[in-house]
């Protein structure tokens, strides 16, 4: 018991650590956390404790490890059959060849799979990234009907939803896929759908200074010289 505990703690503390953007703390602690519960056979908090691995990994550049890892994720899921994790498990595989440029049709295959048993377990916010991450595959592709078309999943459930972080973030990354496909006033107008968003409550961070100092100011210098050309 206690050592769950000690286990389940450390998976805990590696979530803090990377909201913390300590990344090299929380991948440590992940790794305790990994070492103690894998040996006791916890799944749950083993699986989150992989998951913030992987997004350690990630954010400090180290893509091999965030793979191997990955790997190791998805061996430990199948094997438990524990359908939400492996339904992360598959959804990371993407995300993290997505990162490395690696836009394979296996990488594609393992998030529309990701998103079934997400769908399956009920697990709506997971899902729901993973519907994303596909447009941003799609876009990477540059197939652009389909991430659109993933896109707009996504908005008919923010849409509708009282989660208005999700919506700054969806309407962001709609306003993306809209400009790489060239149709720049409707990426304006998401964009300052999501700058509106970001004021409203006060945030001041990474995301918020891209929104506001340059995806809006490149939309509009486009249509600027469009408009002038015209």
């Amino acid at each position: 018991g206690d050592k769950i505990k000690e286990g389940c703690a450390y998976a805990y503390s590696s979530i803090i650590l990377y909201l913390y953007n300590r990344p090299k703390e929380s991948k440590d602690d992940a790794l305790k956390s990994i070492t103690i519960l894998q040996a006791l056979g916890e799944y749950w908090d083993l699986s989150a404790a992989y998951v913030f691995k992987i997004f350690s990994c990630c954010i400090s550049g180290s893509f091999k490890e965030a793979l191997e890892t990955n790997e190791e994720f998805l061996v430990l899921t199948n094997k438990a059959q524990n359908l939400q994790n492996l339904g992360w498990a598959l959804q990371y595989f993407g995300k993290v060849n997505a990162f490395l440029g690696d836009i394979s049709d296996k990488a594609i295959g393992c998030v529309k799979e990701s998103i079934k048993l997400l769908e399956q377990t009920r697990d709506t916010m997971h899902k729901l990234e993973g519907i994303g991450w596909l447009a941003f595959l799609y876009l990477r592709k540059d197939e652009y009907d389909k991430a659109i078309e993933n896109h707009k999943l996504c908005l008919q459930y923010v849409e509708t939803s009282k989660n208005i972080f999700a919506k700054a973030k969806y309407y962001d990354a709609y306003g993306i896929t809209l400009a790489w496909s060239g149709k720049y006033a409707e990426a304006r107008e998401y964009h300052l759908k999501t700058l509106n968003i970001n004021e409203e409550l006060s945030r001041s961070d990474l995301e918020v200074e891209l929104t506001k100092n340059y995806y809006i100011p490149r939309v509009n210098v486009i249509i600027q010289k469009m408009n002038i050309a015209n």
